[in-house]
């Protein structure tokens, strides 16, 4: 699942759960529906090159790792909750912040969805992804949801009043969960890549590729057409992860994911040698030129995780 800049936002609103007994039990299903986990960028199996490895530590300076950005989503998580929970608290009600779900921060990146640069692994991390959200689901059972919104009447009423004026108190930490500069950064990074693509030589090899998968059965027209489908395998997750694991479609779809992933590594190895290579030279100009507004990319996340720490997250 790739991450564009322009979605950053968006994803966290997703954290934003709706509290009201009725409304949280539709919302955790549609959230756990969207997960899509991962553990990282590719695959050291398949990046062993000096070129991958150097293309994949940019991308990991930006975006920091899956672990940097599964906790980034926490501190937003836990900062949003605790400002609910006191204008809550403020307002006369109790309020129990909701389990922390697991649905984004790990997805992997995929710098504007292009084919040479798309995540090379065994599997996706999509079946991950929704174990993840139905262990989150299990917890919030397990945890009896939020005792003060089963009330009812004029109770019920004064307390989905106060939580529709205090939703608005996490805003802040929404908008600045990731470093400052991220966006700037990935996008120079997308830039770069869309004159790689521009070459005949990837051109020749993408289609190279995209005929390879036909080959085995697997006609798409890219690689993030190909993710979708695979995506789109999985059941909506609505229970708890104990059911999940006992769920034929979600087995048939974890065993489609891995077929999927390894037919893609096959034959996107040399598109994917290419493009890391010659992408080379902007990595030089983002590192020597842009080198100052990089490293203050990469202090973001140290200051993160310091945050992260002193909230008790890691």
């Amino acid at each position: 699942m790739t991450i564009p800049p322009t979605t950053v936002k968006e994803g966290l609103m997703r954290h934003t759960l709706i509290t009201t007994t009725a409304a949280a039990a539709v919302a955790l299903g549609l959230l756990a529906g969207c997960a899509t986990n991962q553990a990282g960028q590719t695959d050291g199996t398949f990046a062993t090159s000096p070129a991958a490895a150097r293309y994949e530590q940019l991308v990991t300076d930006i975006w920091g790792t899956s672990a940097d950005r599964q906790l980034a989503d926490r501190l937003a998580h836990h900062r949003m909750q605790q400002a609910i929970a006191t204008c809550m608290r403020d307002a006369g009600h109790d309020y129990q912040p909701p389990a922390y779900q697991g649905i984004g921060g790990a997805a992997p990146i995929a710098i504007g969805d292009i084919d040479g640069v798309a995540p090379l692994g065994h599997d996706w991390g999509i079946a991950a992804g929704k174990i993840q959200s139905a262990t989150g689901v299990q917890q919030t059972r397990l945890a009896g949801g939020n005792p003060a919104g089963l009330a009812t009447g004029e109770a019920g009423k004064a307390y989905t009043a106060a939580m529709d004026k205090c939703q608005n108190a996490g805003d802040t930490f929404i908008a600045n969960t990731y470093p400052t500069g991220v966006v700037d950064q990935s996008t120079s990074l997308e830039n770069g890549l869309r004159e790689v693509t521009g070459t005949e030589q990837y051109q020749q090899l993408d289609a190279e590729y995209l005929d390879c998968l036909g080959q085995t059965g697997i006609y798409v027209k890219s690689w993030a057409e190909l993710h979708q489908q695979t995506v789109a395998r999985f059941p909506a997750v609505s229970t708890g992860v104990d059911e999940l694991r006992r769920l034929q479609p979600f087995l048939a779809a974890s065993e489609a994911e891995k077929v999927a992933a390894a037919a893609d590594a096959q034959c996107r190895s040399d598109l994917y040698a290419y493009t890391v290579t010659a992408i080379g030279p902007h990595i030089d100009r983002m590192r020597g030129e842009g080198g100052k507004a990089l490293a203050e990319v990469v202090n973001g996340w140290n200051t993160l995780r310091t945050e992260a720490t002193a909230a008790g997250l890691n």
